[in-house]
């Protein structure tokens, strides 16, 4: 099922709240995150996806002919800093250490800023990833959990 989403209705996309991504990529001026194993519930105990799989493309504008704008913040645990990474540097720390989902904002410029926590066997961090998106595309796999509208 492939639902399609534009900076007018993306206050409607799943949050991926405690999802795990499995791969994060960027190729052009498109963000893939791929989240499987999609076997959470709510607390009543009822599948929060519709499907075991989804890979999220997020389309970014572009505001030079090479790169889109996308800004990477990571917040390390027990300081009161923050610092800049390119995101390159997070496709190579989601490999060793585990990036979760857990919210999305969405500013009154239409920007959207998804927030991950990104844990390892002894550090944990707090990631936001700001960009200008175009479009969204939810592309969900696998067998249905329920039926979704």
């Amino acid at each position: 099922m492939i639902q399609e989403f534009s900076v007018d209705n993306m206050n409607t996309m799943d949050a991926m709240h405690d999802a795990i991504v499995t791969n994060i990529s960027i190729h052009e001026n498109i963000l893939e995150i791929e989240y499987d194993n999609l076997d959470i519930a709510d607390p009543e105990g009822k599948p929060l996806y519709p499907f075991n799989k989804v890979t999220i493309s997020y389309e970014m504008q572009r505001y030079n002919e090479h790169f889109p704008w996308c800004e990477v913040t990571v917040y390390p645990e027990r300081k009161n800093k923050y610092k800049y990474i390119e995101i390159e540097k997070l496709i190579e720390l989601s490999k060793k250490m585990r990036l979760e989902s857990y919210l999305y904002r969405i500013d009154s410029f239409k920007g959207l800023t998804l927030v991950f926590d990104l844990k390892g066997p002894r550090k944990w961090w707090s990631v936001e990833i700001f960009l200008d998106p175009i479009k969204i595309t939810y592309n969900w796999e696998g067998e249905p959990t329920y039926f979704y509208e």
